[in-house]
């Protein structure tokens, strides 16, 4: 079973507080569509989780992995923004399973794993490169970590785009190895009740 101290609670500003019930709509329960067909099944497939193993989520959201494994392996799932640790906990009830509102880019946590999932959650951290060395710290020997994110080069928010020219489609990029924050507007088109979260690109 997991300690009984996770780790330490960090209250940190997160603009994903704000953006909370914007990401409960567009993911849902069980994820949105690209969580369910494309992300998930093969997350599952490059963790291969063994019965009794521990798994650990990182900006776990509210909790979609956690609803996606097997009922026997141990989990924990630590995110940044507590409304979005307390939807994952109204979401599951698996005793074996325990959530934590704490920033994984400065604190290392008192825990170890067998394995480490971090699902398209690594792109909206500041300091990503402090994440991969706590999980460094985290995971037992032969542990895995897996990493699911927007593609660095081809998808950075508004520095790409698509063009065709003579019929045949293109992809434009601009900043390619340049650090950016990228604002990320919840409601960009009719912009009601607009809020912002943060992208990060190195």
């Amino acid at each position: 079973m997991w300690q009984k101290d996770l780790g330490k609670n960090n209250k940190t500003n997160t603009s994903w507080q704000k953006v909370a019930p914007w990401y409960q709509k567009i993911v849902g329960d069980s994820g949105h569509f690209y969580h369910r067909e494309v992300i998930l099944p093969n997350v599952l497939r490059l963790l291969n989780l063994k019965p009794g193993e521990k798994l650990i989520d990182l900006g776990c959201g509210q909790g979609v992995l956690a609803r996606t494994i097997s009922s026997d392996i141990e989990y924990a799932g630590f995110d940044v923004s507590p409304e979005m640790i307390k939807t994952a906990i109204s979401l599951d009830k698996n005793l074996k399973h325990r959530y934590t509102t704490i920033d994984v880019t400065h604190t290392i946590l008192n825990q170890r794993a067998d394995k480490i999932a971090i699902i398209l959650a690594l792109q909206n951290m500041k300091k990503p490169f402090v994440v991969i060395r706590n999980c460094r710290e985290m995971l037992n020997l032969h542990g895995k970590l897996v990493i699911v994110l927007n593609h660095p080069a081809f998808r950075i928010p508004k520095h790409g785009d698509w063009t065709v020219i003579n019929d045949r489609q293109y992809r434009i990029i601009d900043n390619y190895m340049t650090p950016l924050e990228i604002p990320i507007e919840s409601s960009p088109y009719d912009k009601k009740n607009n809020e912002l979260s943060f992208s990060y690109h190195y």
